[in-house]
Parts: C-alpha cells; structure tokens; sequence
C-alpha cells in the first residue's frame, strides 16, 4: 500500500499478502523482508534422527531465524531454533523420540512431518518448503 526511497537504494513497499514489508532493488527483484528461512531437504539419519537442511537467502538485509519442529499424528517431538546470517545453510538434526523408535521397530516404518516456523512472520505466512515428509524404514 505505501511506498518509499531508502537511503541504501531500494523502494520500500508494504507487502500485504505476506504480511511484511517488501524491498525492490534497483535491478527490479522484490525481496521480503525480513527474509523467510527456506528448508531445502529433510532425510533420515539411521533410526535415530532426522536430518535437515535449511538455507538463508544470499542478499538479505537480516539473518534469517526460525523454529524446526519434527512431528506425527502420535505427538510433536525435537524443536530446534536457528539463526542463519543471510547467503548461508546448515544442517540440523532433529532426534526421534523413543516412542517412534520404538514404532519404527515394531512396524517397520515410521512417517513424520518436518515443519519450519519463520520467526517475525504471521502465522499464515508460510515460505515455500515449510512442511516436508518424511518416511523411515526399518532396514
């Protein structure tokens, strides 16, 4: 709805779909901001943890920080928070609990979801890649 010059050469605008401000630069690309952590891949790690992969966007004007949390329709397990300073990416485990240890033991598969909640950002603005599944089997 509003626009403005900054000082570091980009239009500022409001970005109302998303709930956050916009920042176009001089070469035209449109830019959230804050930037919205993006989870590139969620696998397994043996039967004990799930590991995943989550990137911040090279060029933002703020690190990107958020919540991953692993869950199955039987309860929520691992949270971990992060903080990723912009243009980088990391990997972070996430351990299973013993219930769905024990699950994947019993019956040989296990399906979790891997959620990414960015923080800074309203509940219904979610970036792309936010929710991913994840199937373990037993070997």
């Amino acid at each position: 709805f509003g626009i403005a010059a900054g000082p570091d050469g980009n239009l500022w605008t409001t970005d109302a779909s998303r709930g956050r401000i916009a920042r176009v630069t001089p070469q035209g690309e449109i830019r959230p901001f804050p930037a919205a952590a993006v989870m590139t891949a969620a696998t397994p790690r043996g039967h004990r943890a799930v590991r995943v992969r989550v990137r911040c966007p090279a060029g933002s004007a703020l690190a990107c920080r958020g919540t991953l949390h692993l869950e199955s329709s039987m309860r929520r397990g691992a949270t971990r928070p992060f903080l990723l300073a912009p243009g980088t990416s990391i990997g972070i485990d996430l351990p299973l609990t013993r219930i769905w240890r024990a699950r994947l033991a019993a019956d040989g598969r296990l399906r979790l979801l891997v959620g990414l909640t960015p923080e800074l950002a309203p509940h219904h603005a979610f970036p792309p890649g936010s929710w991913r599944a994840v199937t373990l089997r037993r070997r």
